[in-house]
């Protein structure tokens, strides 16, 4: 009868200490499916290298930007494909014997994308816009220069529901001052649907480019013709035909612009960019959410005391925001990649810092990436190949990346800003600008290019700044990897003295 009853308590005390040696191997895999969220690569090889661009694929990621390293000319366009771990599938140059880059890109309805910014090597005098239409394979359908006899560049792209994109960039050819902010509409083919400048006597130029709800778009950017002083941050709010419902300038006496845009539901933008005019020192990220009619709802600028500036902008489900850019008043260098997360009030949940100790880390895109996390993209001087790589680092939900060291905490400050839009009076002017088509100058990047394994970033004596007294609290940059290995092996030690501990209390109880 004893003996019976002894096998539940067998029963029990075998499922107690299976469970005890199972629950560190769950937490390791936990651990490891955290780590799989996180990477860092570099992309290049002796030349200078960028990315300008980053897009999500279902099954990884779209690069573009342009190459000193490959190619034809002195400076190529250039598009990689990734998987979903930062390596890459493929990779192709476009040019000509003079310098040609891609500044910006969006995806096609067929997995391919039209890239888009300036080209030396064809159109007519000096520098043209240049787009690109390519398959899912990186091959060329269809590309075209736009410009005239002066010098033109594309910076923005957006694509529109009827298969086609809108572009914003500059143009010099025949505007009222030293070059005009210029919006062109494509039809699918690459054909011009309408285009215009917009401006007044001195520069004005567009970064950046969104459509709207209401079937028109918002282009942002800076203006000298219209500014309290130097430049201003400048937004015009255009219909379906590019016709300005209304357009407005922000800023104050020192220089201030947009490089980012984003549509909100409502029909309203976010914006960022960068401000001297107000935040804690030199130049800030500028991040300011503005309702349908380009009034603001808030704004806030983010820093120290040294340069710092947002380049990209991303909106998660939550309605929370993510900006990218550099800041050289945090992290380990001189400049350091830099990325915050915002609550929809503009209030920083988190920002971390990466980067090494030269000059000249930075990220220059965004986009979403599985299971809350992001990819951005820029360039670095940190790590690499060459003088300067492309630079692609896979952030999970909490910033964090490669290993603990990359993704430091930075502190900087959310200053409101008390800045309004003021009306401009800049006219659109129809622009005598035609579009030429070039013959497709797609290769396939050589055999030891192609060949080239992207080069993982290790990132060791990352420094942590120190807080000025007036800052944010910041959370542990431990890696949750880390944190998931070291209770793994926590309970592996309970399970080993449970196991050394239980034939003593067994005999006691038995006793």
């Amino acid at each position: 009868m004893d003996q019976q009853c002894a096998f539940p308590n067998r029963g029990r005390r075998a499922a107690g200490l299976a469970a005890l040696w199972l629950l560190p191997l769950l937490w390791g895999a936990v651990a490891w499916g955290w780590q799989q969220q996180r990477w860092a690569w570099t992309y290049g090889e002796s030349g200078a290298d960028f990315a300008t661009s980053v897009q999500r694929l279902e099954d990884g990621y779209l690069g573009a930007g342009y190459t000193n390293s490959y190619g034809s000319g002195k400076q190529d366009g250039w598009v990689w494909r990734l998987d979903e771990q930062g390596s890459s599938r493929w990779q192709k140059v476009y040019g000509g014997a003079e310098d040609d880059d891609f500044l910006a890109a969006a995806l096609a309805a067929d997995g391919g994308m039209v890239a888009a910014g300036s080209t030396l090597s064809f159109g007519v005098i000096g520098q043209d816009a240049w787009a690109m239409r390519l398959d899912a394979a990186g091959e060329s359908v269809w590309q075209y220069a736009y410009g005239g006899v002066g010098n033109e560049a594309a910076q923005a792209i957006w694509p529109t529901v009827d298969g086609g994109y809108v572009l914003a960039g500059s143009s010099s050819s025949g505007s009222a001052g030293g070059a005009d902010g210029w919006v062109w509409r494509l039809d699918a083919a690459g054909d011009i649907v309408w285009q215009f400048v917009y401006g007044g006597p001195a520069v004005d130029e567009f970064q950046a480019v969104t459509a709207t709800t209401d079937g028109g778009f918002v282009v942002a950017g800076e203006t000298w013709s219209f500014g309290a002083a130097l430049s201003d941050g400048w937004l015009l709010k255009l219909d379906g035909s590019g016709g300005v419902v209304w357009q407005k300038r922000y800023g104050d006496l020192l220089a201030d612009g947009w490089l980012a845009l984003q549509a909100a539901a409502d029909g309203g933008v976010i914006v960022a960019g960068y401000t001297d005019s107000v935040g804690t020192g030199g130049q800030d990220a500028w991040v300011m959410r503005l309702d349908a009619a380009g009034d603001a709802l808030w704004q806030m600028a983010y820093g120290g005391v040294d340069a710092d500036r947002a380049e990209a902008l991303l909106t998660l489900a939550d309605g929370s925001y993510l900006v990218a850019g550099v800041t050289e008043s945090f992290g380990a260098g001189h400049e350091d990649a830099w990325v915050l997360r915002l609550d929809d009030g503009g209030k920083i949940v988190w920002q971390k810092t990466y980067g090494g100790s030269l000059a000249g880390d930075v990220a220059s895109a965004i986009t979403a990436a599985p299971a809350g996390g992001a990819v951005f993209a820029g360039h670095t001087f940190s790590f690499g190949a060459g003088e300067v790589d492309a630079w692609g680092v896979r952030l999970d939900g909490q910033g964090l990346a490669d290993d603990a060291t990359l993704g430091q905490d930075s502190w900087g400050v959310a200053v409101p800003a008390a800045i309004e839009g003021r009306p401009t009076n800049a006219a659109a002017l129809p622009a005598a600008i035609a579009a030429r088509s070039l013959p497709a100058q797609a290769q396939a990047v050589d055999a030891a290019a192609a060949a080239l394994a992207p080069r993982r970033v290790i990132i060791r004596n990352a420094l942590t700044p120190t807080p000025p007294a007036t800052a944010i609290s910041p959370t542990a940059t431990a890696s949750p990897a880390i944190a998931y290995w070291s209770l793994g092996l926590a309970c592996l030690l309970i399970a080993w003295v449970g196991l050394r501990l239980w034939p003593g209390i067994r005999r006691r109880r038995d006793f």
